[in-house]
């Protein structure tokens, strides 16, 4: 993507993965998944390689009513978009991008992440971008998602709920 900053991929890429999770009726559980994510406090790491290089790795924590993103090794507020202190504004920006992704969803078996059961959904947006995602059985939230936004990358993100603290941003 010549031209474009990592961060504004990403931006665009986060957008992309959550929008084309959901809209079909087989693709109900996905949106139901990322409605409890942006509705609960959490951790998501995200690792995107190109040709099998690291390109960037990204944390997100979303607590307290605050998002908070890591790039450079340095964690820093955001002040900008869709994010987790407006939780319903988020699900509502998905729902309304998923209407223009049309992905279709089925089930693509089941796993164990961390002890922790889980089924799998895979997901194809119009635009050929897919997406496998795990959603615990328990809680109903996303733990992991792997995806491919284009041409020679691959996105490899991982979500935890427990202990979530704000972090440090001096």
């Amino acid at each position: 993507m010549a031209g474009t900053s990592a961060g504004t991929w990403l931006v665009g890429a986060m957008l992309l993965l959550l929008a084309t999770q959901a809209g079909a009726d087989s693709c109900d559980a996905l949106m139901a998944a990322y409605d409890r994510e942006v509705h609960t406090p959490h951790r998501y790491d995200n690792t995107v390689m190109h040709d099998g290089k690291l390109e960037m790795e990204i944390t997100e924590i979303a607590v307290g009513g605050k998002t908070y993103i890591k790039m450079d090794g340095m964690f820093r507020s955001l002040s900008w978009g869709v994010s987790a202190w407006e939780p319903d504004k988020a699900a509502e920006t998905y729902r309304r991008l998923t209407a223009k992704n049309e992905p279709t969803c089925h089930a693509d078996g089941t796993d164990t992440i961390d002890g922790e059961p889980t089924d799998i959904i895979a997901s194809v947006s119009a635009n050929g971008f897919t997406t496998r995602t795990w959603i615990s059985r328990a809680s109903g939230l996303p733990v992991k998602e792997e995806g491919e936004p284009d041409g020679g990358r691959t996105s490899v993100s991982t979500y935890s709920y427990d202990n979530v603290t704000a972090p440090d941003t001096n």
